[in-house]
């Protein structure tokens, strides 16, 4: 199979425009509950904080931690996730003890248990990691002699007193915070000796069993190792510290969790660790300092083997330390402090070519409120004439995507829109022929839109890889169109049958049917990935005006058919949901829903017939969208109303 797509990075955000949250140290970050977590010390003082994002994009107000546990710190608050509570472990400042550690959790986020004394001391942030559903502790003593020891609880008690790993085996001394992985069965811990930095291993099956020592090359790393599990193997990350370019990075792989280490191999670009792994469905990066500029930047493989630089040779951040890394699927957050400690963030996203199944769409449509919120954004200015009128709405991220027709022989266009009229400036694009003056309804899955697209004789699918727009550029397409038996109406894309056999069902409308198309099994970046027509259903009247493809966690496929009967000036609008058989072949209307738009005392027309479109934005979650015919009914051509429904 073809490579993936490079990555691509967002804006950078600033987490606060409130200039006394200031971050002493690098943040941390936790991903709890469908919400982003980012702790960090207040500069200048020993508070503790934190805020809070549904998509690493809008930040809530800075909270204090300290108000709600009672702790201070010398330093950010190490966040991680243990069943349903998350805990934060902080060293607590002198007055409290030197080297202590505390403890606090929580299970909704909000409220907090209060700080609780951990039975250890340490002289540097712990690590923790979650092996066999328990909460593993690995730190270093608080002595000069580098001892290596972990504390095991639950995330709200400690369960067992703590191992001394250096009295197990007096080589298991560490200069600084040891770095534990879980590979398959077994916990591993990395770090390096003071003596002499040389990297080394050790591994348990059941937590307290510690055995399989080993040295990770034949010389010193200078920085410490970091390790992460990709695949079927287990890569650890290593500060080359011998001979010419002795400080790159370097890594060694494990093929089996009781195999061999292979010797670590020098990657070919100029970086330095410690290297920041980041884990991602189709890849491994690791974020590392470059030898060639103060600046830190992304290399990536999917193969193992071949290493190449993310999105070129680009910046992720030219702070201080490295930033710190939160996995989030095919989308990671990243967050640093600059040198004057404001906290920032940026998204880095892999393509994410499935996106997620629903879960009870019947409940999930039931709970969308009857009438919708009116709402208004910005839009970039053109002239209306009769054939200029949007046809769909979608949304992505942080922007609304919606389609506008033209005259004939003109190419019809794309708009992004912000969510409201304090977001980033709307752009447009044309569609790449000038004879498809009629762009459809269409539907975004992952990081991808699927647009119907016709003229008067043809109609086809197009698709666009829409991660570019995270940072304002232009989505790329992706493919050659994919040719409508007819005409092109609506589109609605998802995906059905699981892993190897994972592929797409593509559904057009026109003219009272819908072709269903089925996909071979490739992503749809791939040149491998073609369409072939399975059957063809119709809709029954009335037929939609947009439309959107679910595949429940079931594995059934529904469709949602948005919808306005009656004529100018009485419409009436209604969402349909149809159970789509792939086997019998069939498309059965099962549930109606009649909606209500409000206009906003305003003369927009705000149907479905117009801009409508499904957003699901969680897998319980569903969203109707809708917009005003075209901004000239709102009096300025700047400006989009539009209504929103979201559950009740």
């Amino acid at each position: 199979m073809a490579e993936p797509p490079e990555l691509v990075y967002s804006w950078v955000v600033d987490v606060s425009d409130d200039p006394r949250v200031k971050s002493m140290d690098r943040p941390g970050l936790a991903w709890f509950r469908d919400v982003v977590y980012l702790f960090y010390r207040q500069a200048g003082s020993d508070e503790l904080r934190y805020c809070t994002s549904a998509d690493g994009m809008l930040w809530s107000a800075s909270q204090s931690l300290t108000a709600k546990t009672g702790l201070t710190g010398i330093d950010t608050p190490v966040p991680v996730v243990v069943g349903d509570r998350l805990a934060v472990i902080v060293r607590g400042t002198p007055r409290q003890e030197t080297h202590s550690m505390w403890l606090s959790s929580t299970l909704d986020g909000d409220t907090w248990t209060e700080g609780s004394r951990v039975p250890a001391l340490t002289s540097h942030q712990p690590a923790p990691v979650v092996f066999l559903e328990e909460l593993y502790l690995f730190y270093r003593g608080a002595s000069a002699a580098g001892t290596v020891y972990v504390l095991v609880g639950d995330g709200e008690r400690w369960l067992r007193p703590e191992q001394n790993l250096t009295a197990l085996d007096e080589r298991c001394r560490t200069k600084t915070t040891p770095f534990p992985v879980v590979f398959e069965d077994r916990l591993h811990v990395l770090a390096h000796r003071p003596s002499d930095d040389r990297p080394w291993h050790l591994s348990a099956g059941n937590g307290w069993d510690w055995s399989d020592f080993g040295l990770l090359g034949e010389g010193p790393s200078l920085m410490p190792p970091t390790a992460a599990v990709h695949g079927s193997a287990l890569y650890a990350f290593v500060t080359d510290g011998q001979g010419e370019g002795r400080e790159r990075l370097a890594v060694a792989v494990r093929r089996r969790p009781d195999g061999p280490w292979s010797a670590p191999v020098r990657l070919p670009q100029p970086l330095t660790g410690p290297a920041v792994p980041m884990v991602l469905p189709d890849r491994l990066a690791v974020v590392a300092h470059s030898l060639s500029q103060q600046a830190y930047m992304i290399v990536g493989t999917t193969d193992g083997t071949t290493w190449r630089y993310e999105i070129g040779p680009s910046v992720v951040s030219d702070a201080a330390s490295p930033p710190a890394v939160l996995p989030r699927g095919y989308h990671a957050t990243l967050a640093h402090q600059d040198a004057g400690h404001a906290i920032h963030t940026r998204d880095v996203l892999a393509p994410d070519p499935w996106g997620f199944p629903a879960r009870d769409v019947p409940g999930a449509l039931g709970r969308i409120r009857e009438t919708g919120e009116y709402r208004v954004t910005l839009f970039d200015n053109f002239v209306s004439s009769l054939p200029n009128h949007l046809q769909s709405m979608v949304r992505y991220r942080d922007r609304y995507v919606l389609s506008r027709s033209a005259s004939a022989g003109e190419p019809g266009w794309v708009h992004l829109t912000p969510l409201d009229l304090e977001g980033p400036l709307p752009y447009s694009f044309p569609l790449p022929e000038n004879d498809l003056d009629h762009p459809g309804g269409c539907q975004v899955l992952g990081d991808y839109l699927v647009l119907a697209a016709e003229n008067a004789d043809r109609g086809v699918v197009l698709c666009y890889d829409l991660r570019p727009t995270a940072s304002g550029a232009l989505p790329i397409q992706v493919g050659a169109p994919i040719r409508a038996p007819k005409r092109a109406g609506a589109a609605g894309l998802t995906t059905i049958g699981t892993g190897a056999d994972r592929r797409y069902l593509l559904g057009v409308y026109d003219d009272g049917e819908v072709t269903f198309l089925e996909s071979t099994r490739a992503p749809l970046w791939s040149p491998d990935c073609r369409f072939t027509e399975r059957f063809r259903a119709r809709t029954g009247s009335p037929g939609p005006d947009s439309m959107a493809l679910l595949t429940d966690t079931s594995g059934a496929v529904h469709l949602l058919s948005l919808t306005s009967t009656g004529s100018v000036g009485s419409y009436a609008d209604v969402l349909y949901r149809y159970d789509v058989d792939l086997d019998a072949r069939t498309l059965t209307k099962k549930q109606e829903y009649p909606k209500t738009t409000v206009s906003g005392g305003t003369t927009a027309w705000l149907h479905f017939r117009f801009g409508a479109g499904v957003y699901l934005a969680a897998p319980d979650r569903i969203e109707l969208l809708c917009s005003q015919r075209n901004p000239s009914h709102f009096y300025r051509h700047d400006q989009l109303s539009f209504n929103v429904f979201p559950p009740k």
